[in-house]
């Protein structure tokens, strides 16, 4: 009988104000983990494979694993494509730009 892992996380990403030149996202990633203990393993590739998930830590509740405030300055009105990510939601970006990530 092998022992029983969860986890899963939810990434949920807003573009809070969709500007050509500023733009502010909100990224948030919320996870949830739990399993059974070391000593219910069975054999060395239980514990290798991340069949036992255990942090005394953490419960059944998923909880905030990391939270983003991404802030784009642009310095010239010229625009470039970017691919959509995770870590960035903008489709155009400016060509020069500063951009700020606050993150815990």
């Amino acid at each position: 009988m092998r022992p029983k892992r969860r986890s899963g996380d939810a990434l949920s990403g807003y573009q809070l104000r969709p500007n050509g030149r500023y733009n502010t996202d909100l990224i948030v990633d919320f996870e949830n983990a739990g399993g059974r203990g070391v000593s219910q393993a069975l054999g060395l590739a239980g514990e290798l494979n991340l069949d036992v998930v255990r942090n005394p830590t953490l419960s059944t509740v998923p909880y905030l694993s990391r939270g983003e405030i991404h802030q784009i300055i642009g310095l010239t009105d010229a625009m470039v494509d970017q691919e959509r990510g995770p870590l960035a939601l903008a489709a155009k970006v400016p060509l020069r730009r500063f951009e700020i990530r606050l993150a815990r």
